[in-house]
């Protein structure tokens, strides 16, 4: 039953998010036959008045219809309002098909019931937001330079041959110069 809900979200889930799509291109759809109708209309006219309010309107209509299509806000809009629906319902729908094989007393139909709803209440709007709002909470990953990456490498190197001529051999000298010296770069954690 659980799983056929899911689904069921799905469906509805795609035919929102295609809403979105068509929301913008019905717009334009509008504007620009607005616009075709206007001028045409003001071809047709012969009152000099009459061609210039049609003329002007078709011209707003086609500005407004150009303007709402190519803006930089709009086109982004959808794609940042998809992006984080689709990964929020990505994390709770593996969250609940990890209990598909749980006992009914360890996952009762109260809870799975509550889990579906949270899984279809993701896709919305609040639930977009709430998505952006968690990523931003979220640690951020830390970039490891290629001069950390050689740092790290050094000192692992450096540990090895400690161990390997320091420690393990059988005439080791841990106290000599050559492995303070090892022991010492082994254990560097600094940039410089």
């Amino acid at each position: 039953m659980v799983g056929w809900l899911i689904q069921a979200s799905d469906e509805r889930c795609g035919l929102y998010l295609e809403t979105l799509n068509e929301t913008d291109r019905e717009t334009s759809v509008f504007f620009n036959g607005l616009a075709t109708i206007l001028g045409g209309l003001g071809a047709i006219f012969t009152p000099a008045t009459t061609v210039r309010a049609l003329s002007g309107a078709a011209g707003i209509s086609a500005g407004v219809g150009g303007n709402w299509s190519n803006s930089a806000f709009l086109a982004q809009s959808q794609q940042a309002i998809a992006k984080p629906i689709r990964s929020r319902r990505a994390t709770i729908r593996d969250e609940v098909r990890g209990r598909f094989g749980d006992e009914v007393t360890a996952w009762p139909l109260s809870s799975a019931a509550s889990d579906v709803q949270r899984y279809h209440d993701s896709c919305s709007l609040p639930g977009a937001f709430a998505e952006i709002t968690d990523a931003l909470q979220r640690p951020s990953v830390t970039v490891r330079t290629p001069l950390d990456i050689t740092r790290s490498r050094t000192r692992e190197a450096a540990a090895l041959r400690f161990q390997r001529e320091c420690v393990a051999a059988a005439n080791a000298d841990p106290s000599s110069a050559c492995c303070k010296a090892l022991k010492e770069e082994a254990n560097a954690t600094g940039g410089g």
